[in-house]
């Protein structure tokens, strides 16, 4: 496996010119007529490399880590790194995919963000963001990550102060739990057999076969 460096590339936020970064993708193996060409016998047609990418990109600085011998960062880095990552990111990349599927997971799995307070962790560019998801909206969505940009802006502008909520609870477009129910209520019910309810009346008949009779 080779290793290749790319101090100026990006990761996510911009194209890499693969004339000037060549690089090299681990990949499913090929086949020839449904035939595994790396199985015994077959010489390997593919290399593999390791493309290290520096931390930087991912809006990471090694300078906020209380110690350079940590090769873990707090919480609070990884969740700013991750904002900063996702507000950046294009709405059609797989990166936003990723990070709001990993801030979902951070926010759906760590006691510690579902404390407002951690928001003074944060930088303050995102302490909203983290205020808004505590006050119930509905994060990961694109007029939510739309409207997290704006806010991020207004906060390194100095024309916003920071708020409960920086939206209207009746803003359907970024608090979607209401919209959802009602979309739920409009469906048609869904008719589940109780099977200890035919077992109590003695019929012996299920629901589906008295319907058929």
């Amino acid at each position: 496996m080779g290793i290749i460096e790319q101090q100026n590339a990006a990761i996510g936020n911009a194209v890499l010119d693969i004339n000037e970064y060549p690089q090299l993708r681990l990949t499913a193996a090929a086949t020839e007529s449904g035939r595994d060409v790396h199985e015994a016998g077959v010489e390997q047609t593919w290399k593999s490399a390791l493309v290290l990418l520096p931390a930087m990109q991912w809006n990471f600085s090694s300078e906020r880590s209380p110690s350079r011998n940590d090769f873990l960062p707090e919480l609070q880095d990884v969740v700013d790194a991750f904002i900063d990552s996702l507000l950046d990111s294009a709405a059609d990349s797989g990166l936003r995919t990723c990070l709001n599927v990993q801030l979902a997971y951070l926010y759906g799995n760590t006691q510690e963000l579902e404390s407002r307070d951690f928001a003074y962790r944060l930088l303050y560019e995102h302490r909203q963001y983290h205020y808004d998801i505590c006050a119930g909206m509905s994060y990961g969505t694109v007029p939510f990550v739309e409207h997290q940009r704006k806010i991020r802006q207004a906060l390194r502008d100095g024309t916003l102060e920071l708020q409960e909520c920086s939206a209207a609870r009746d803003d359907e477009g970024l608090f979607r739990e209401a919209a959802e129910a009602r979309l739920l209520a409009s469906l048609p019910p869904v008719l589940v057999s109780d099977s200890k309810s035919d077992e109590e009346d003695g019929s012996g008949i299920s629901m589906d076969e008295r319907e058929d009779s």
